[in-house]
């Protein structure tokens, strides 16, 4: 499949401009930094083809802005990219090891570096595809530290940069897990953060 030698051929090259622990230095340390995109074979967002297109990277039956019964079919479906699912599983199961070629889930990774680089795809990834929404759970954008504060920082730095894209991107958040610490309001990107709290986000 072209889509398994698409995502091998970048891993590749993705891993090695992710930056990694320097043994010799203080921990966290970036040797280096992501700077092209994961998924720059794709030019642009995917289209609308129609049921007769050929092309590989377009929607047949997918249009966002069709009409359906006096509503948009993106408002129907509401689909969303779990971040989980789609970028921190690493395809393991009851049989054998992750088998999934995700060069941010690398162990040697500084796990900031590694999580900024994941959060830079997955929104990459959702962007060009056209979905309106993604969701998470805390550890899905952000690295578990050695402390509770520190596990708190982490969510807290991430969450702001997931802000940053959501900015950018105007992709909306459908709906966000945590434990203890603050999360962005679902579908309203440039409002404030507020804390954790049972919310169900507008239609």
């Amino acid at each position: 499949s072209p889509w398994f030698v698409l995502l091998s051929d970048k891993c590749a090259c993705y891993a090695r401009a992710a930056g990694r622990r320097d043994p010799e230095g203080p921990a966290g340390k970036e040797d280096s930094v992501v700077v092209d995109g994961f998924f720059s074979e794709v030019a642009g967002r995917i289209p609308f083809g129609g049921p007769g297109s050929t092309n590989p990277l377009s929607f047949r039956v997918y249009d966002p802005e069709r009409m359906v019964l006096g509503v948009h079919m993106k408002d129907h479906l509401r689909i969303a990219v779990c971040l989980w699912h789609s970028f921190n599983w690493p395809g393991s199961d009851v049989f054998g090891v992750g088998t999934f070629d995700r060069p941010w889930l690398d162990p040697s990774l500084e796990p900031m570096i590694a999580a900024r680089a994941k959060l830079e795809a997955a929104f990459e990834f959702i962007d060009k595809l056209g979905v309106p929404f993604f969701c998470f759970h805390d550890r899905d954008i952000a690295p578990e530290g050695r402390t509770f504060a520190e596990s708190r920082a982490n969510l807290e730095a991430m969450v702001g940069e997931a802000e940053e894209h959501i900015a950018r991107t105007g992709v909306r958040l459908l709906w966000g897990t945590c434990l203890a610490t603050r999360a962005m309001p679902p579908a309203q990107p440039r409002t404030p953060i507020r804390r954790c709290s049972p919310t169900r986000p507008p239609r």
